[in-house]
């Protein structure tokens, strides 16, 4: 079971098509707080089957608000890649911005969400990297047609980012598989 918070902004109408998309899985996201800079906190417990159905969320509530203001395409907002080094949050497109940068699941997110607003066929792609008895972690890709688009690498990510003491998502470095 992964436990992530959620980072969004505070927009019920964002709110509303994310909590739509059941991006919880079995257990109701729990709202936390909300920053300084307008963004809410929830957070929830996801079993591994519901990993993509969380991302779509992720992606719906960025095309929700890339419908109402205007966000920067990702490859032209001046983002870079940023590990994550405790626990796991998956962050909207405005905190991504606001944080200059994110991890996999947040720059596949928005470059999926960016691409659906212009009509592209994007969707999200997961590649194992590690696993560690019944846990598995996952690098999230953008699938565009038959091509596989890594936000990360394009944004600074290099194939031993992901592996540090910790390891990521808490998999020590001899779990994780090479890319």
């Amino acid at each position: 079971m992964l436990r992530l918070t959620w980072e969004l902004p505070i927009d019920r109408r964002v709110e509303r098509v994310w909590l739509a998309h059941p991006p919880h899985g079995r257990a109701r996201p729990t709202f936390v707080g909300q920053d300084e800079l307008g963004i809410g906190h929830w957070r929830a417990s996801y079993e591994r089957a519901d990993y993509i159905d969380a991302l779509n969320a992720l992606v719906a509530a960025n095309i929700a608000w890339m419908a109402a203001h205007a966000v920067p395409p990702l490859y032209e907002a001046g983002l870079r890649y940023m590990r994550e080094c405790c626990g796991e949050t998956w962050r909207h497109a405005v905190a991504v911005l606001a944080r200059q940068g994110g991890d996999c699941e947040d720059l596949a997110a928005y470059r999926v969400a960016q691409l659906r607003r212009a009509g592209v066929p994007a969707r999200i792609v997961l590649r194992e990297v590690g696993r560690m008895g019944p846990d598995i972690a996952f690098h999230v890709l953008v699938g565009i047609d038959n091509a596989i688009e890594d936000p990360s690498e394009i944004l600074g990510a290099t194939t031993d980012s992901s592996c540090d003491p910790a390891g990521p998502y808490g998999f020590p470095c001899s779990a994780v598989a090479s890319r």
